[in-house]
């Protein structure tokens, strides 16, 4: 059979073991001229199901559509003897193209049944399906078509080969553009329900881990069949760690390749149209490698890639031009979104620095409170806190911390600066600092919705002094009148403040700060962010990787506080990596590179007064591990990496404690023999 494979089954519906016999001699029979090894059935044919209880009706159809092929694609013919056993066959085989249907077999009306339980239980519209019949009057040909569903209705006297042959190709057009429009509504529906998942991302590695999984979906939904997904990039930066485009995300036949360079895991001509697809920015679905391209301005280039086991056709080729127009807006929208958020913490950071400036610390103060704070405000969503009724206020709460002491510019020096115990009148000009940060903050969330990260920065620059029990400043609040924000920062402003060195006290070991949040739970602070606070600093202080040793010193206290501090910070990130919190692993990264960038110029310019006479090539390496490290983070924040993996925290520590060791111990002689008094934080 050059065309048609058939397919028998034999049936109970005769009721006698001749009709048995004769279904087995069916079912192994072939016309004379067949090969002994008859070629394999194509991968995809189009299946037809032959229902008459009349043995030399099937034999009769098998020969008429022995060569038959439309569109490439060969016939299977499927046979069963009765309603019933088609029933049982529809339920196994769905994907059925056209149903030749005889009328009366095992009743009178089995074959209108048939057709009635395909349109109306198994609500399949797409089947076509033909009534063949010896005796037409017991069906009216016009009846029969309006009230069945029937799409043709023949004779079996006038269904000659040729007849039979165009009524086929006829049905199986139908059939095929009914297909395609099923699919279309499927993909469409899919490109929509995509849509509206991708332009609810916030933040781009949201919409990395989102868009390569739906560009599959779709895919599929409009009848390709994929074989794996990628996704690639290259940043386009001056500070760079890839030199190459690297797979940053895979799935299918590409799962296990992040990491790897493009051209390790495609084939050149794979990796040659993917990584023209990233120069020009212009998608490819014509092949079946399809590639969607998206990029970063200024920061990187990359694109995805679908591995599809066929080209797509006309039809799937034009969804996917819709998905990827879809796509390029959702990232752009993204995009936007993240350049406003980080234009956001950029203007607040400085905010914030113009108070923090004029106090004794150098800046790193609100980057620790904010990291705290946000670490504190998902704990207690974790714990369904009653008063977290909306998802931006954990996603904003601690970068409005940032700007809890706003009102500090409006401090005079003598007073914020005064490294003793200040004066009774001194105290009270100090507690109007909330008032003028509140004050401030109060004109500018005025002017925009409530909803936003300067109406939390309002609350908590007004309430982060105000005590639990009532006894605080500038309004006595007492319990939830104090808003929550406020009552967050309250505790991780003080555990900050307690853990730093400040000009009128050192730092408090961390055990005994614990203890004085404790003990002022339910009075000064909100119990309730009391606990949250130390199953906090509980996940902190047990995912240390490394401690500090008094090997370590090189002999000058300044830097040997930097170190334990920067020791500290790289601790503090393996804690939010390992929890999973992405925003506390982003404030962890900004305050790691505002200190390393604030300890260098200070070990910098303290090696300088000294004359060390290495100081260009440790200069140097201070700069190559500044800009590892700013690119650790921009491949981070623009979403390159979904988590920092264990080889880049061993790559952290390992660079700290090797310059620590090695590197810092070459000057440590110089500084012991010239101690000098403590530097102030440069500039």
């Amino acid at each position: 059979m050059n065309g048609a494979a058939f397919i028998g089954y034999s049936s109970s519906a005769h009721g006698d073991e001749t009709a048995g016999a004769a279904d087995d001699e069916y079912l192994i029979a072939e016309d004379e001229d067949v090969p002994d090894t008859a070629p394999p059935v194509a991968r995809d044919p189009w299946r037809i199901l032959v229902v008459d209880d009349d043995l030399e009706v099937h034999a009769v159809t098998r020969l008429s559509l022995r060569n038959f092929t439309f569109e490439s694609r060969p016939a299977a013919l499927i046979s069963a003897y009765s309603a019933d056993q088609a029933r049982e066959i529809l339920a196994k085989t769905p994907d059925i193209a056209l149903i030749l249907l005889d009328v009366v077999m095992e009743t009178e009306d089995a074959g209108l049944k048939f057709a009635r339980y395909v349109r109306q239980t198994l609500g399949n519209r797409a089947v076509r399906i033909v009534l063949r019949t010896d005796q037409p009057g017991s069906a009216p040909e016009l009846q029969v078509i309006v009230d069945f569903d029937i799409n043709d209705y023949r004779a079996k006297t006038e269904l000659t080969h040729e007849r039979l042959m165009v009524c086929t190709i006829t049905a199986l057009r139908s059939y095929r553009d009914i297909r395609t429009v099923e699919t279309n509504n499927q993909a469409l529906h899919r490109i929509a329900e995509s849509a509206a998942g991708m332009f609810r991302s916030n933040l781009m590695h949201h919409f990395l881990d989102y868009m390569l999984p739906q560009a599959v979906a779709v895919i599929e939904a409009g009848g390709g069949v994929t074989e794996g997904a990628l996704f690639c990039a290259r940043q386009t930066n001056h500070i760079t760690l890839l030199t190459e485009t690297t797979v940053v995300a895979g799935s299918g036949c590409y799962a296990g390749t992040i990491g790897r360079s493009l051209t390790r895991v495609l084939d050149a001509a794979d990796a040659e149209t993917v990584e023209a697809a990233i120069t020009s920015q212009r998608h490819c679905v014509e092949t079946r490698r399809i590639v969607l391209a998206l990029q970063v301005p200024g920061r990187w280039s990359g694109a995805a890639l679908i591995a599809a086991q066929a080209p797509p056709g006309e039809s799937l080729a034009a969804l996917i031009e819709v998905f990827s127009t879809i796509v390029t807006a959702a990232f752009d929208n993204v995009y936007l979104m993240e350049e406003s958020r980080r234009s956001n913490k950029a203007t607040v950071i400085a905010l914030a620095d113009l108070a923090e400036n004029r106090d004794t610390d150098t800046g790193e103060h609100v980057l620790r409170v904010a990291r705290l704070t946000g670490e504190i405000a998902r704990e207690l969503k974790r714990r369904e806190h009653s008063e977290i009724t909306d998802p931006q206020f954990v996603e904003q709460v601690g970068l409005a911390s940032m700007l809890h002491d706003l009102g500090k510019v409006g401090i005079p020096d003598g007073i914020l600066k005064k490294p003793g115990r200040l004066t009774p009148e001194e105290r009270k000009v100090m507690e109007t600092h909330p008032l003028v940060g509140g004050k401030s903050l109060e004109k500018a969330r005025k002017m925009v919705s409530d909803n936003t990260y300067l109406t939390l920065g309002w609350e908590i620059a007004t309430g982060h002094h105000e005590a639990f029990d009532g006894t605080g400043y500038p309004n006595r609040l007492k319990g939830s009148d104090i808003p929550l924000s406020a009552r967050i920062v309250a505790v991780a402003d003080v555990f900050d403040a307690l853990t730093s060195n400040r000009p009128y006290k050192k730092a408090w070991p961390i055990r005994e700060a614990i203890a004085y949040i404790i003990e002022r739970g339910g009075a000064q602070f909100d119990q309730a962010v009391v606990n949250a606070f130390l199953t906090v600093i509980s996940n902190r202080v047990g995912r240390s990787r490394v401690c500090w040793t008094d090997d370590m010193s090189v002999g000058h206290p300044e830097i040997d506080n930097d170190h334990r501090t920067l020791i500290d910070i790289i601790d503090q990130l393996t804690t939010a990596e390992s929890g999973d919190d992405r925003t506390s692993v982003e404030f962890v990264l900004d305050e790691l590179i505002q200190y390393t960038n604030v300890h260098f110029a200070r070990e910098e310019q303290i090696l300088t007064r000294l004359g060390y006479t290495g100081l260009d090539d440790h200069a140097d390496r201070h700069a190559t591990l500044f800009r590892q490290v700013t690119t650790l983070r921009e491949r981070f924040v623009n979403g390159l990496s979904g988590r920092l993996s264990a080889d880049v925290l061993d790559f952290l520590m390992s660079w700290l404690t090797d310059h620590i060791l090695h590197e810092d111990r070459l000057y440590a002689p110089l500084l012991r023999q010239n101690l000098e008094t403590p530097t102030p934080p440069p500039p």
